[in-house]
């Protein structure tokens, strides 16, 4: 058998050995050599465009910060006084905010509405009662819409005329008057005004302006209290049941309800209170303002979202008093003006994906998608731009070399000397070398060599021109 001219010593390759070194090819060609270049190519994109990929990165940095993509690990909210409707209100979000990963710290605070010093310790959201606040005091402050309805109780003891005003039944009558918290001297006020009456001890009200008065009307020290609080309230509940205690009928509620912006009629059926005695004996009518929920204008997107959305909740999960189930969160106080994280929200009923994705995500994506939908336009052509970029580079290298190749064989057709034509191949030469240290994509690799092919052409071309000018020179000499 004959030997093989490849293999001289006739041993021949077994066939693991041929699929290892097929396998070694394969790697090389297809891998190894193709990621090789591939990172050269990159590497040689940072190296001319080091300033726009400086720009880009400072502009996500930018722009990380702006959007703001994670949520804050923990955000206080003012509810009131312990005990307050407000205060159980607040409780119920804590659930919602633990499962979205955020602590929600609940802030108890002596009035219903806390003071302006209270709202500047480090507060991120407060319920406020509509209409009885000092708008200055919530300058840096938007609303996410109101929660809940805050009604203005009025308990009293013994008979009291039916059809005549708040005013008429207890004031100027020898009877104290307890006004259990700020909201409560407020709405009063209010009312008193369009009245006439001012809220002095010698109409009946007592001057304490918190709720120790409620105590005080059930141990008998006062003949009426008024509270403004929600139905959930566990002073409302002590007044309920409460005996010898009656629920005074705002006569003229839907009159104060005109006068008064922020004011609304709400009612109390007959035996809702307590349908074992019947309490109240009768429809009772009230006048109510609502609880807004507002949140400082830098709380996270996230946060305010989860706010309304968690309202939502509570609002399904329950059975409101007052408003049908599904009714909060509504805009009902434009006393403060809305966050553009509520206004979206009401827009488009809701947060979508937020339950398909993690909370945080959710909100970021619901926030960001239009504009990382715009960006993504903008990038993505510029993205598939950047893989050709080693061809382009390949191409404009190989022209400029193409050029100088031009302009010598140009020179050399005007050349007369044969120290001329050196100079022009020593040129030439220093093209060559220039060539040899080109980085060359695999598409170029055939201009590339067609290229190197002209340079060794011309270069004969110019020895032969030398060697004649050469003899003519010395001929002449």
């Amino acid at each position: 058998m004959a030997k093989s001219p490849i293999d001289p010593n006739h041993q021949p390759v077994s066939p693991r050995a041929r699929r290892q070194i097929r396998h070694s090819t394969l790697y090389r060609y297809l891998i190894a050599d193709t990621m090789s270049e591939e990172l050269d190519s990159w590497r040689l994109f940072f190296r001319r465009e080091w300033h726009w990929l400086l720009l880009a990165l400072t502009g996500i940095v930018v722009l990380t910060f702006w959007v703001k993509p994670l949520p804050p690990s923990e955000v206080a909210l003012a509810v009131g006084p312990k005990d307050s409707a407000l205060a159980r209100l607040g409780e119920r979000y804590v659930e919602p905010f633990a499962q979205a990963g955020i602590t929600l710290r609940l802030v108890y605070t002596d009035s219903v509405n806390p003071t302006e010093q209270e709202l500047s310790n480090d507060i991120d959201a407060a319920f406020l009662v509509g209409g009885t606040f000092d708008e200055s005091n919530v300058s840096d402050m938007v609303s996410l819409g109101s929660v809940e309805y805050a009604p203005l109780w009025v308990f009293h003891r013994g008979e009291v005329q039916a059809g005549i005003d708040f005013f008429d039944a207890f004031a100027n009558r020898n009877l104290k008057i307890g006004l259990a918290g700020p909201i409560s001297r407020a709405i009063i006020g209010r009312m008193g005004q369009l009245r006439g009456v001012e809220l002095t001890s010698a109409a009946g009200f007592e001057p304490s302006s918190d709720f120790r008065v409620v105590d005080q009307f059930l141990q008998g020290v006062l003949d009426v209290v008024v509270i403004v609080d929600g139905y959930d309230s566990g002073y409302i509940s002590q007044l309920i049941n409460a005996s010898n205690t009656s629920l005074f009928n705002m006569f003229y509620a839907q009159a104060y309800e005109r006068q008064i912006p922020f004011l609304e009629v709400v009612s109390v059926p007959q035996g809702a209170l307590s349908l074992a005695t019947l309490r109240p004996t009768a429809d009772v009518t009230l006048i109510s303002s609502t609880v807004s929920l507002l949140v400082k204008q830098s709380l996270h997107p996230t946060a305010q979202q989860l706010f309304l959305t968690a309202t939502e909740e509570v609002d399904g999960l329950t059975e409101p008093f007052f408003a049908r189930p599904g009714f909060f969160p509504d805009y009902l106080d434009p006393a403060v003006p809305l966050s553009s994280v509520a206004k979206r929200y009401y827009a488009e009923d809701g947060l979508a994906l937020s339950n398909r994705l993690p909370y945080w995500l959710a909100s970021l994506i619901d926030r960001l998608w239009l504009l990382v939908l715009g960006l993504f336009a903008v990038l993505y052509p510029t993205f598939k731009l950047i893989p050709r970029y080693r061809v382009l580079r390949s191409k404009i290298q190989i022209s400029d070399g193409y050029q100088v190749l031009r302009a010598i064989d140009m020179e050399s057709g005007r050349a007369q000397t044969s120290s001329e034509l050196i100079e022009l191949r020593a040129d030439l030469n220093l093209l060559e070398d220039h060539l040899r240290q080109f980085w060359i994509s695999s598409e170029s690799m055939r201009w590339y060599f067609s290229l190197r092919d002209m340079v060794t052409k011309l270069r004969a071309q110019l020895d032969i021109r030398i060697a004649e000018l050469k003899k003519t020179e010395q001929a002449g000499s």
